[in-house]
């Protein structure tokens, strides 16, 4: 019996021990990329292997429609992965979406963007990771 309690009590250890050395999900950073009265905003969460994003955007009119746009970024720059919205016109939508950064050590940063209905950047604002 001792061999097998032995095992559990190791196992156990060890995954405790991964559990605390498992990077925790940094604070969240606060997004705002307005663009006259349209805007994307919300907050951003980096992850060891991805990045959440939880928020909202915004159109004004029924015909100059709104999209928003993100892209993963590793320390130089390239992009790793990027999500989009469908498009809005004239409303607020709410967005919640996950963006793969699959590189150790996950994105250095991300680029938020507002586009148009044709996905032509108005506006882009690179956030850090923290």
């Amino acid at each position: 019996m001792a061999p097998l309690r032995h095992s559990v009590l190791a196992l156990a250890t060890l995954g405790l021990t991964a559990a605390l050395t498992t990077p925790a999900a940094a604070a969240p950073v606060p997004v705002d990329v307005t663009y006259g009265a349209t805007y994307v905003r919300g907050d951003l969460t980096f992850t060891n292997r991805s990045v959440s994003f939880t928020g909202t955007y915004r159109s004004v009119s029924p015909t100059d429609c709104r999209r928003a746009w993100f892209g993963t970024l590793d320390g130089d720059g390239k992009l790793l992965a990027a999500r989009s919205t469908g498009t809005l016109c004239n409303g607020i939508r709410a967005i919640n979406t996950t963006v793969p950064a699959d590189v150790r050590g996950g994105a250095g940063s991300v680029l938020v963007c507002l586009d148009n209905g044709s996905a032509a950047p108005l506006k882009c604002v690179e956030y850090k990771r923290p």
